[in-house]
């Protein structure tokens, strides 16, 4: 009886080792996407803005970088860059494949003063932007996946 348990010992000691191995973490290198990897690296360290949507249907998520891209060569503040938006529309559940992404691009210093329902599927984002004595309030419209 003593024997028994030593076997039992190692026989647990190797199943535990070998499915902890078999759960390694692994980095898949995802850097081909090149827009992607300009986004990430350029968007600020700040929440995003959230909004649930039509009765909880969808969540909308506004994320900020910063964008070289859309900066024009001439533009007067400095080492600064203009700033743009990038919006992800997602159905309740897993559903990322119906969700939909779009850009608002160009904005000096910009901010989300409301976002609301419109007839479905329109959603309306009002932004402030511009110089701080040329400030000027524009709204954008965007859909909901259907």
């Amino acid at each position: 009886m003593n024997i028994k348990k030593p076997i039992v010992l190692l026989i647990l000691l190797g199943i535990i080792t070998f499915s902890c191995k078999a759960q390694r973490l692994k980095a898949e290198n995802i850097s081909m996407n090149s827009e992607m990897n300009y986004v990430f690296a350029r968007i600020y360290d700040e929440k995003p803005y959230t909004q649930i949507l039509f009765d909880g249907s969808y969540l909308m998520s506004v994320f900020k970088f910063s964008d070289s891209k859309s900066t024009p060569e001439n533009f007067s503040e400095g080492h600064e860059f203009l700033d743009s938006y990038i919006i992800s529309i997602v159905p309740d559940g897993d559903y990322y494949t119906t969700s939909k992404l779009f850009k608002i691009e160009g904005l000096n210093d910009p901010k989300i003063l409301d976002i609301k329902e419109q007839k479905y599927p329109h959603i309306s984002l009002k932004i402030e932007h511009g110089f701080p004595n040329e400030r000027k309030i524009d709204i954008v419209i965007v859909e909901a996946p259907k």
